[in-house]
């Protein structure tokens, strides 16, 4: 049944397949009807059966599944077929293929209920007590994140390489006598960490170069997400064809948590030309940030003599440094397969209500005052409901 569980799409969400989320509760969990403790059903005034959950439940639940793959195959199963997956461990979720919408549990409440709000994690939480660390070894590609595989074999990619003099180096490496390092599969830390040189740039990581083919990724605790928040800002991604006189434009724009690392660093000067340099003195590939952090980088750039760099929605987009070899190319569908960047922009978010109750979020960001962009096609106003 696990294969009807890739039957989602961010087009048509509530088409996701419901016989798993169905039969999970039927079958081997709350069953069909309220019971007891001795057993017995209970039942309303009228001497009837309680049901245990409706076709909202159904859909909730099925939702909840969506997105599981297999994990890749260990070396150390012997097999009798050939085969990259692994049929002996846990699935993982594929996070670009689990539906991302609010999931309402049987009690009335909400999936996440009682988890701390991601917006109100301290700063810097890869130094707090309690962050996680599991071991890549010769791989910089992450478990958790969307890395490019090309990444992985590609030398020019940046990457965030811990200084000797970091606290957190000396937690991952682990020096013996010798000085070499003890790498642990697994590092939690066990107190908060002062941050060294650039961890105290960064908002988040993704992976950490501990020592040349020594590779750790940051595992974020669990936090939870609102799909409406206060002030919501205008995030731009894609790279339109080369205008003569005026650049690359981008091509698609949605709504993003000013409080959360959600985009990328872009600084523009505010002249009459407007163009923003995206990819800005980045600290890592795939690095994202927090509103703030790009508005305070850009206000220390002098442009001319009279004017600082900010954050604007510009008419073109330009690489700040040409090595660094990435594109805001919209082309996938996938959320987390596409950069974004951040603008000043307003961006309106909405609610989208079909006659029978499903709804869709619907995101409205402000007008570019140049070009005409798009709005991302899963929070567009024709996404169905």
């Amino acid at each position: 049944m696990h294969l009807d569980l890739h039957a989602f799409s961010l087009a048509n969400p509530q088409h996701c397949v419901q016989n798993y989320g169905r039969e999970t509760m039927q079958l081997y969990t709350v069953g069909l009807h309220e019971l007891h403790p001795d057993g017995t059903e209970v039942r309303d005034r009228f001497g009837r059966a309680i049901q245990t959950y409706n076709n909202v439940d159904i859909m909730s639940n099925s939702r909840l599944f969506t997105g599981f793959t297999f994990t890749s195959r260990r070396g150390n199963i012997e097999e009798l077929f050939r085969s990259e997956k692994s049929r002996q461990d846990p699935m993982r979720i594929e996070v670009d293929l689990h539906d991302f919408s609010p999931k309402s549990t049987l009690d009335g409440n909400w999936v996440g209920d009682r988890y701390h709000l991601c917006v109100d994690l301290p700063k810097h939480p890869f130094l707090k007590i309690g962050a996680t660390y599991q071991f890549r070894a010769g791989s910089s590609l992450p478990r958790f994140h969307y890395n490019p595989n090309h990444w992985d074999a590609d030398e020019s990619i940046r990457r965030f390489v811990l200084s000797k003099n970091s606290e957190l180096y000396s937690k991952l490496c682990n020096p013996g006598e010798d000085g070499e390092c003890n790498f642990g599969n697994t590092i939690t830390l066990d107190a908060n960490l002062p941050c060294t040189e650039k961890e105290c740039r960064v908002d988040t990581l993704e992976v950490v170069q501990v020592a040349p083919g020594a590779f750790y990724e940051y595992v974020r605790r669990p936090c939870v997400d609102l799909s409406f928040y206060p002030n919501p800002k205008k995030v731009i991604t894609g790279y339109a064809p080369w205008v003569r006189f005026v650049g690359r434009q981008h091509t698609h724009a949605m709504c993003a948590n000013p409080r959360l690392p959600d985009a990328s660093r872009a600084c523009c000067n505010k002249g009459p030309n407007r163009r923003s340099e995206f990819n800005f003195d980045i600290e890592y590939h795939g690095e994202r940030v927090r509103l703030e952090t790009i508005v305070e980088q850009c206000a220390a750039v002098q442009v001319d003599h009279n004017t600082t760099g900010t954050v604007c929605d510009p008419v073109a987009m330009k690489a700040d440094n040409p090595l660094v070899n990435t594109r805001p190319v919209y082309d996938t569908p996938y959320p987390s397969h596409n950069s974004f960047y951040w603008t000043e922009a307003n961006c309106t978010q909405l609610i989208k209500v079909r006659q029978d109750g499903t709804v869709a979020m619907v995101h409205q960001p402000d007008a570019n005052p140049f070009h005409e962009d798009q709005t991302v096609p899963f929070v567009d106003q024709f996404v169905s409901g």
